[in-house]
Parts: C-alpha cells; sequence; structure tokens
C-alpha cells in the first residue's frame, strides 16, 4: 500500500506486521486483501478508462473507488489511491480524478505524478520482498540441516521479476548427545550471504533474521570462528550460531 492510500484513508501509515489486522477499519481494504493482494491474481480486474496505464485495476466497494497497479518488477501490489463517490458530483468524475493523479509535466504549472507510489516506497518495498524471501529460504534450509545434520544446506529463493535462482545462504546442524540424560544439544549455524547493495534494507533487518532462523530463547552469536572443520567463509557472508538444549 502506499502512503498516498493511507492519507487518502484517514490512517496512519501502519508499522510492520500491522498491515492485515486493519483490514476490517474500511471495506476497500477488506476487498484488497480479498482479491488483490495476491501477486498472482492482479491481471484480472477492470483497467481506469481515464488512466493512461492500462494495468492500473479499479476496485469498487460500497461507496468507494481505488486504483490498484502490480508492480512486476519488485513483485508487489500496490494500493494506490482511494476515493469516495460523495466527494465528487458524478462517478465519471470521480474516475477522471483518477486520471488527473497522472501528472503533465507538459502544463503550466506542470502537475506532479501522484498516481503510483513514489520510488523511495517502491525501493523499501523491493527490500522488504528480499528480506522475507530469505528468512523463508534460510529457514528452509535449517529445517533440513536439522533433519541431516553435519552437512551444509544451501539456501535459495527466486527474487522477483526474474526467473533464475540465487543462493542467499547455506545452513548447518550438529548433534551433540549430553550425559548423564537423554538431552542433546543441538547446534545451528545460519549463514547469510551478504545483500545485494542496491537494496534497501529495513533497519531492523538483522533482528528479524536471528528471530526467525533462531525462534528460542538461547543466544545468537557471530559465528565467524566457530565454523566446522573444513568449511571456508565465502565472501560477504554473515554467520551465525545458536546453541539449543533439546529433549
Amino acid at each position: 500500500m502506499s502512503d498516498r492510500a493511507w492519507d487518502d484513508l484517514s490512517i496512519p501509515t501502519p508499522a510492520r506486521g500491522e498491515l492485515v489486522a486493519l483490514r476490517d477499519r474500511h471495506p476497500i481494504l477488506e476487498k484488497f486483501f480479498t482479491e488483490y493482494a495476491d501477486a498472482t491474481r492482479v491481471d484480472r480486474g477492470k483497467p481506469i478508462q481515464s488512466v493512461s496505464d492500462p494495468k492500473v485495476f479499479r476496485i469498487r466497494e460500497r461507496d468507494f473507488r481505488a486504483a490498484v497497479r502490480y508492480d512486476e518488477t519488485i513483485g508487489v501490489v500496490w494500493l494506490c489511491r482511494v476515493l469516495r463517490i460523495a466527494d465528487f458530483s458524478s462517478e465519471p468524475e470521480l474516475y477522471r480524478r483518477f486520471g488527473e493523479f497522472e501528472g503533465n509535466p507538459h502544463s503550466n504549472p506542470p502537475k506532479p505524478a501522484v498516481l503510483l507510489p513514489r520510488e523511495d516506497e517502491r525501493m523499501r518495498a523491493a527490500g522488504e520482498q528480499y528480506l522475507e524471501g530469505v528468512i523463508a529460504a534460510l529457514c528452509e534450509a535449517r529445517d533440513r540441516a536439522f533433519e541431516d545434520p553435519n552437512s551444509w544446506k544451501t539456501a535459495t529463493m527466486r527474487p522477483a521479476a526474474t526467473s533464475k535462482t540465487v543462493d542467499v545462504g547455506r545452513a548447518y546442524a550438529e548433534r551433540e548427545k549430553l550425559s548423564g540424560g537423554g538431552e542433546y544439544a543441538t547446534r545451528y549455524i545460519v549463514v547469510l550471504q551478504d545483500f545485494p547493495r542496491h537494496l534497501e534494507l529495513p533497519g531492523d533487518w538483522r533482528a528479524r533474521v536471528i528471530a526467525e532462523c533462531f525462534p528460542t530463547d538461547e543466544p545468537v552469536e557471530p559465528a565467524f570462528h566457530a565454523l566446522p572443520a573444513g568449511t571456508n567463509r565465502r565472501h560477504g557472508e554473515i554467520p551465525l550460531i545458536q546453541r539449543r538444549l533439546e529433549g
């Protein structure tokens, strides 16, 4: 969702993780999450005729109309703008306003484009999407390492707008039987490959990787000097380690 859409809804821009919880706050939000938020379903809908971009679709719900656009380069569906019919003399006039939001650099004075998200919003969303993909890939590799200990498992993902799979890290698990009981210790190592330089990552990215990949209270420490024997640290890698007691 774009910042302008939140302004249109008169709802403060929520923090990460709060978005879905707000779907009941407005009928357009409920409609958006039900029908348009899934990136695999964005090509169905009716384009807004007053908008030159044919991939800007409309949402109709009660007295509100909204514009949505799938950003294929980063894999994000944007709720761009929301308008209320009661604020216009007619519904056609409302849709004309969407067209005006595209702006006109040649008018006097030039009219800025205020329909689609700003570039800084797109960059933040791209970083968020990439981080979520990395975390999911690392957790999947960690689980495979637990099932097959003492061997490295590669974490891979397919970034948006590409058919190529990329390595984003690896995981390793060592299991140690403890004397005097049925407990054992598992040492988990998750190695995060450095992120592409062009991405704008959330400020809490490291804490989120740790919270998702090591969801227990045991401390997580850098593993620069604790990699298994024969393992070479690759350029740009960020190794993290946690030792858990398990029954």
